[in-house]
């Protein structure tokens, strides 16, 4: 029993609340009067806990309807980005990339570029696709099985400029067909840069030949750069710069008009040269 006895002889001086307000209990109603008001604290103290309890449900439910919103939004997100399709223009030929490659390149948490696997896709192209000063096989106009490296012609892809390109197609939500980047332009695709079209030149045996869609139109003699001079043709394959007629060809030392002028090397180009003795070729 909670309740305290000062004379258990007499039952009298028992007060249930002396346990707890050890003193004078002549007034106890005081006491029992701030009990009542502490309970009724209480009271209200539990009901404000239950209504924040509600407005704490409510908040719940709110954050658990926009996460679940932006959930859906987020997969409706990465399905149009994994469902499109990416067409790349490179070096003359097209490569496609599709749902099940695309998804190779983001990752799957939040949708953004891996860049070191497009670093690496790009790469790949490079490596398949540039030409630019590889060694060429080539069959000569009088059979040989030759091989000829260094020059300007063929495709080299920019890297840095790929790989902003090609993110830019990967985070659009459509299909869509983007273009790599080039340092240096090729003619036609690397499978066949030729294609039948070129001028063949023959320092050893001092000819040249012109190529039309596989047939020889041109088959005569020429003279190229003069060696003990420091003046020499240098081998390779190259593109033409451009073609000029009726011009001027100036140098430290001489100043001659030619009918042609088809630069491919810097200063070094194919020109007539009414000059020089019919001896002087071949």
């Amino acid at each position: 029993d909670v309740g305290y006895v000062t004379d258990p002889s007499d039952m009298s001086t028992y007060h249930p609340l002396k346990s707890y307000f050890p003193g004078d209990y002549q007034t106890t109603g005081i006491f029992q009067q701030e009990i009542i008001e502490l309970f009724s604290e209480i009271d209200i103290l539990k009901n404000e806990l239950s209504d924040k309890k509600e407005q704490l449900k409510e908040a719940t439910d709110e954050l658990e309807a926009i996460y679940a919103k932006e959930e859906a939004e987020f997969k409706a997100y990465k399905e149009r980005l994994f469902g499109k399709k990416v067409v790349i223009n490179v070096c003359g030929n097209s490569v496609s990339l599709e749902k099940n490659e695309l998804k190779n390149f983001f990752n799957p948490l939040d949708a953004t570029v891996e860049q070191e696997k497009l670093e690496a896709y790009v790469d790949g192209l490079k490596k398949t696709y540039d030409t630019y000063g590889v060694k060429r096989e080539f069959t000569t106009s009088t059979g040989k099985q030759i091989e000829i490296s260094g020059g300007d012609y063929g495709w080299m892809i920019d890297k840095e400029g790929t790989i902003k390109a090609l993110e830019e197609a990967l985070l659009k939500e459509e299909s869509v067909e983007t273009t790599v980047v080039y340092k240096h332009k090729g003619q036609r695709a690397g499978s066949d840069e030729l294609r039948g079209n070129y001028v063949e030149i023959s320092i050893p045996d001092q000819k040249i030949w012109m190529y039309i869609n596989g047939q020889c139109i041109i088959d005569d003699d020429c003279c190229t750069g003069d060696l003990a001079t420091n003046c020499g043709t240098r081998t390779g394959m190259f593109c033409l710069s451009y073609k000029q007629m009726n011009c001027t060809l100036r140098g430290t030392d001489y100043e001659e008009k030619v009918s042609y002028w088809m630069p491919y090397d810097k200063h070094i180009g194919i020109h007539d040269a009414t000059w020089r003795t019919e001896e002087e070729f071949g």
